[in-house]
């Protein structure tokens, strides 16, 4: 099998395209590993819902909701739902 001159330009901007995804998807994970997450234990308070402290822990840019995803991965949470009293971890302000 041979390829037209046309068929090998198109090869070769997908093989450019495929590296240049990867390059960008590694860029993105490194700038993402910023050390380990400094955290620290917030006892519930009555009426707190994990919106509330998520949106008290949220850096200027970040959104709200990938917060609480990640109070909820953090604290191994099945649900939402906090009692008072109960200790969480939450990123530590700085």
């Amino acid at each position: 099998m041979r390829l037209t001159a046309r068929g090998r330009r198109v090869g070769g901007l997908i093989a450019l395209l495929v590296v240049g995804v990867f390059l960008l998807a590694g860029r993105a994970a490194a700038a993402d590993d910023s050390g380990p997450l400094q955290v620290e234990l917030y006892t519930v308070a009555s009426g707190d819902t994990l919106w509330q402290i998520a949106s008290r822990v949220t850096t200027p840019g970040e959104d709200v909701r990938d917060v609480v995803l990640r109070l909820e991965e953090l604290n191994r949470m099945s649900s939402v739902d906090l009692r008072a009293g109960e200790q969480i971890l939450i990123p530590a302000l700085s």
